[in-house]
């Protein structure tokens, strides 16, 4: 079940989170007139970490490295992490 923020439209402003499934949003939501749902951030599908920064194991690295080294193609552009 997710997390939902919402916001007291009623001149106090105040922003909470309430844990409830996504049918009783829209019934909550239509029993509450002077509540508003407010999207404060998106969940990371991905993590972050490790687009990109994390080094390939040694065994794909030697593996890079002959596909480097192959003189068939001049133009090569191979990154080995070396």
């Amino acid at each position: 079940m997710p997390i939902y923020s919402f916001k007291n439209k009623d001149g106090s402003g105040e922003i909470f989170d309430k844990f409830m499934k996504i049918a009783d949003r829209a019934v909550y939501l239509q029993d509450n007139p002077h509540i508003q749902q407010v999207i404060t951030g998106v969940a990371p599908l991905i993590d972050s970490a490790r687009l990109g920064r994390a080094k390939p194991d040694q065994g794909f690295r030697d593996l890079l490295t002959s596909m480097k080294q192959n003189k068939s193609y001049t133009g090569n552009k191979i990154n080995d992490w070396k």
